[in-house]
């Protein structure tokens, strides 16, 4: 199994030319985050989450690749907590950018919407410092954007949208009086 990690994030690179491989990939490297975290551990370290985030930088208009970056990048929340190594949270960066970013270009999807919230939220839940990267890249905005877009139709996205309101509590605040002054 040890060869495994390098072979999937070789996988990705190559695939990252093409979004329907590249979004194949990031669902099966979200499969693999579920019921292996060790194997997911060392992809981190081997630069998954750069990929991760390249590839959706890459393929910013296909809602498939959003969706499923947002799956993966959701996982790497354990490593970016306030009391994680700064290996494993440089090895994470990027991520909430790339979030925030896929959740500004596809507004109206459905998919994207639930997880790139679901994402967020735990990639904030725990860390300060994303908390802040992620107001001062405009989470909130879009956040309140789509709730506005999703409004009672959509009520997974409306739940994940009000658990990131949560995590991101004072911060969120903080961040819209600093705007208004």
């Amino acid at each position: 199994m040890r060869d495994a990690p390098v072979g999937t994030v070789k996988a990705m690179m190559k695939a990252s030319a093409d979004p329907e491989a590249f979004a194949k990939q990031c669902a099966e490297l979200d499969a693999t985050a579920a019921s292996d975290p060790a194997t997911f551990a060392e992809l981190l370290a081997r630069g998954c989450a750069a990929v991760v985030c390249v590839g959706m930088a890459v393929h910013r208009q296909n809602a498939d690749v959003q969706k499923w970056g947002c799956c993966v990048l959701g996982r790497l929340a354990p490593f970016t907590s306030d009391d994680a190594g700064d290996a494993l949270k440089q090895a994470t960066a990027g991520a909430v950018e790339a979030v925030v970013a896929a959740l500004r270009a596809h507004l109206f999807s459905v998919d994207v919407q639930e997880h790139g919230c679901a994402a967020l939220t735990k990639l904030t839940f725990k860390s300060s410092e994303n908390r802040t990267r992620a107001c001062a890249v405009g989470a909130v905005d879009v956040v309140a954007a789509c709730m506005r877009v999703h409004g009672a139709n959509s009520p997974i996205v409306q739940e994940q949208a009000w658990f990131l309101l949560g995590a991101l509590g004072g911060t969120a605040n903080a961040a819209t009086s600093e705007a208004r002054a």
